[in-house]
């Protein structure tokens, strides 16, 4: 295999993870790969390890910019990465060794446009860890949209190896406070013919309570409504099929959820989106009960509801 393959980490005051990054990107056993990282204007000595890394490893490229956010410094990496294939790396997180050169094989021999694998998960305050298994529904890219939707599938464009082309037309999510992941990691899939997994976890996620992905946001539920109307808007332009239907409706119906119990109001939330009716009565009966016996009840009530039970388990999966 002589395919390049750029590795791209934008790179925000991660001074203490940082290096582990970047020592397991240069591990792989695959070694025609370059990397990008991107400082985002980081205020620790990120930058500083960055440059000392770069003075050793030639196939390191380095840039520093004002901070201005994880989707600009993506896009500063696609657009100055020189790769067939691309793959995103979280500079707290790492990757096992295999993982490019078992990704890159899986793609070529099956003409596959995206391949992903499964996820470790290690919370750093706990020092413990849970394997997170990605699936698909079949190869075709209606069946991974449907895998999307339904979380078989993670949003996070880390742990996935993507044909560069497919980012070619897509349209940077610039200003949406959260799910900047998952509407890229859409119209990739949209833009795909074939989709593969290797089911291994070779991609370790490091939780942080101080990460990006879980910062805290006062318009949070605000955000969500916006998320949700995009994923709607890009099935109407691109015309997906109507198997993505019900697996749409899942989708609107637990971030509905996610909306609510960071605030949201119900009222507010359908004045912008469209509710199929029997997710909006189910829905509507679920939240009532939580009103009065709380959160944290309802969930430890299998009685009382299943369905919104599982979207909860669902709609906070990572």
């Amino acid at each position: 295999m002589e395919h390049l393959v750029s590795v791209i980490i934008p790179v925000y005051n991660v001074e203490n993870y940082l290096q582990k990054c970047l020592d397991s990107c240069f591990s792989q056993t695959y070694t025609n790969i370059e990397v990008v990282a991107i400082n985002d204007g980081s205020t620790d000595t990120s930058g500083e390890v960055l440059d000392e890394y770069a003075a050793n490893e030639p196939r390191l490229k380095v840039f520093h910019q004002q901070n201005k956010g994880v989707v600009y410094a993506r896009e500063l990496g696609i657009t100055s990465s020189k790769g067939e294939y691309i793959c995103f790396v979280d500079s707290d997180d790492f990757i096992e060794k295999a993982m490019i050169s078992d990704l890159l094989q899986t793609a070529l021999d099956g003409d596959c446009d995206i391949v992903s694998c499964d996820f470790c998960i290690y919370d750093d305050k706990t020092k413990s860890n849970t394997i997170q298994k990605n699936s698909y529904l079949g190869v075709r890219k209606e069946d991974a949209l449907a895998s999307l939707l339904l979380r078989r599938c993670t949003w996070s464009l880390c742990g996935k190896l993507f044909k560069k082309q497919l980012f070619d037309s897509i349209r940077m999510p610039y200003g949406l406070k959260i799910g900047e992941d998952g509407l890229v990691c859409f119209q990739a899939y949209n833009n795909s013919h074939k989709v593969s997994l290797v089911n291994q976890p070779y991609y370790n996620y490091v939780q942080r309570n101080s990460s990006v992905t879980h910062a805290k946001d006062g318009e949070l539920s605000s955000a969500i409504i916006d998320f949700i109307l995009q994923i709607i808007n890009m099935k109407k332009m691109y015309h997906w099929e109507s198997s993505i239907d019900m697996p749409m409706n899942t989708f609107i119906a637990s971030q509905i959820f996610v909306y609510y119990v960071n605030g949201g109001v119900l009222n507010s939330l359908t004045e912008r989106v469209v509710i199929p009716f029997g997710i909006s009565q189910m829905i509507r009966y679920d939240l009532r009960i939580i009103e009065k016996i709380g959160l944290f009840i309802f969930l430890k009530m299998n009685c009382v509801s299943g369905f919104l039970r599982k979207l909860y388990l669902y709609a906070t999966s990572y």
